[in-house]
């Protein structure tokens, strides 16, 4: 009986240790994608963390990189937005067709 017992409290030790292990590599996980996330954020609005301008060809690619971030389009579509928001008519320029391509992609 003891054996028994013994075993199921290590039975269950060890599934607990397997699920906290598996839900701390998930969090871990999502933490990094968000950070990654938020880089390609900050590099849409066309600066870098220090604060200096971006080249546009940087800005552009950082748009098409939102396309790798489903998971926070929530986040992405009113940035989107935002940017279409300020374009002048007649603005053809590429940072312009890259969000609105990007936009429609997500929407």
């Amino acid at each position: 009986m003891e054996f028994v017992v013994s075993t199921i409290i290590a039975a269950v030790t060890l599934l607990f240790t397997v699920i906290k292990h598996i839900h701390e590599k998930k969090e871990s996980r999502r933490n990094t994608e968000f950070e990654q996330f938020r880089q390609v954020i900050d590099r849409v609005a066309g600066r870098y963390l220090d604060g200096t301008l971006m080249v546009d060809v940087q800005q552009i690619s950082a748009v098409y990189q939102l396309l790798e971030f489903k998971r926070f389009n929530h986040i992405s579509i009113p940035v989107l937005l935002h940017y279409m928001n300020r374009f002048a008519e007649g603005d053809n320029s590429s940072f312009r067709i890259a969000v609105e391509d990007v936009y429609h992609q997500l929407s």
